[in-house]
């Protein structure tokens, strides 16, 4: 499971990059960099013993949303210095004219839970042009049943 999702990530990095920063709405407001995160939760789309799996489908998107940082990662103290030391990062980024970095959280919640905190640098915006159905072209693009799309609930979209 956790080599699929590795590959799932790493497959669909570009994508899942350019929907983290329309989903903050960092176009409009950069400094959600530092408050909020893309959380993604995915389930398998593949038995566990199945062998054939297109590891760019390998899971459904469940949610996919915009979330508070401060809310959505636990509060063991890996996660606080993890999360202190991006935001330290992030701040140095900023020091020097970029956005920073984007954080996104990608879990897994059956069979177990497993999840993946994978932030990455962004320079400037302008690299990424908005795209207003971030959520219906990722969850195409990515997602073992695209046609399936989960509206975004309100509390998310308030928290921006």
């Amino acid at each position: 499971m956790e080599h699929r999702l590795r590959n799932w990530i790493e497959l669909n990095r570009p994508d899942i990059q350019d929907a983290a920063v329309c989903a903050l709405k960092l176009h409009e407001k950069p400094d959600n960099v530092l408050t909020h995160l893309l959380l993604i939760t995915l389930t398998p789309s593949f038995k566990p013993r199945e062998k054939s799996v297109d590891p760019r489908r390998a899971f459904t998107i469940q949610l996919l949303q915009p979330a508070l940082i401060s809310k959505q990662v636990p509060r063991d103290r890996g996660n606080v210095e993890g999360i202190a030391a991006l935001m330290t990062k992030s701040n140095e980024w900023r020091k020097k004219g970029y956005v920073g970095l984007v954080i996104m959280m990608i879990m897994v919640t059956e069979p177990l839970t497993m999840a993946h905190i994978s932030p990455f640098g962004l320079q400037d915006v302008k690299d990424v042009p908005y795209d207003p159905e971030w959520k219906a072209n990722l969850t195409r693009k990515t997602s073992a049943l695209p046609e399936w799309i989960l509206p975004m609930s309100c509390d998310a979209d308030e928290a921006l």
